[in-house]
C-alpha cells in the first residue's frame, strides 16, 4: 500500500471515530467539505453552538477543532460606535481573557468581523478523553467571547 492510501485512510478512520464519539454523546454531526481538507464535520451542541473539527491536508497528524462567529449587524455597529480606546481596551481584555482559557484565536482586532477560537489534538494523543477536553476548550473561549461582548456592548442577559 502506498503511503497516500495510507495517510488517506488513517485520516478517514480519525474522522470516522471522532463522528462515533461525538454522535454517542448526543451532538449533531454532518460531513461537509473543507478547504484543503483531508476531511470535515460540522458538529452542532445542545444548546446549539458550531464547531468544526477537521484535518488538513498537509498536516497529517493535526485535527483542528474550531467555533467561529461573524459579527455583524446591530453588534458591529455597536462595537464601531465605542471611542478607539475602550475598542482597544476591550480586545486587549478579550484576548488575555482567552489566552487565559488556553484557546488560540483569530480575528480578535479592530474592526471586528468574525472570530475563530480552535485547539489542536493531534493523532498520536487523540482519545476520546483528550478530544472532548479541547472541544470544551474551544467552547467554553466561544461563550466567554460572547459574554464579553455582550456585556461590553449592554446587550441584555440571556435567559
Amino acid at each position: 500500500m502506498n503511503s497516500v492510501n495510507s495517510t488517506t485512510n488513517q485520516a478517514l478512520q480519525n474522522r470516522d471515530l471522532i463522528e462515533q464519539w461525538l454522535v454517542e454523546q448526543g451532538y449533531l454531526v454532518s460531513h461537509s467539505e473543507g478547504k484543503d481538507r483531508a476531511w470535515a464535520l460540522d458538529i452542532t451542541d445542545h444548546s446549539g453552538l458550531s464547531f468544526t473539527a477537521s484535518q488538513h491536508i498537509a498536516r497529517k497528524d493535526e485535527i483542528i477543532i474550531a467555533a467561529a462567529m461573524d459579527i455583524d449587524g446591530d453588534t458591529a455597529k455597536r462595537f464601531s460606535g465605542l471611542k478607539e480606546n475602550e475598542r482597544k481596551s476591550w480586545l486587549w481584555d478579550a484576548r488575555l481573557r482567552l489566552l487565559s482559557q488556553d484557546v488560540e484565536f483569530d480575528g480578535i482586532s479592530y474592526p471586528l468581523r468574525s472570530v475563530t477560537i480552535f485547539q489542536f489534538v493531534y493523532r498520536d494523543g487523540l482519545t476520546k478523553d483528550v478530544f472532548f477536553q479541547r472541544l470544551f476548550h474551544v467552547r467554553k473561549g466561544l461563550q466567554i467571547f460572547i459574554t464579553l461582548i455582550r456585556k461590553r456592548l449592554n446587550f441584555p442577559l440571556p435567559s
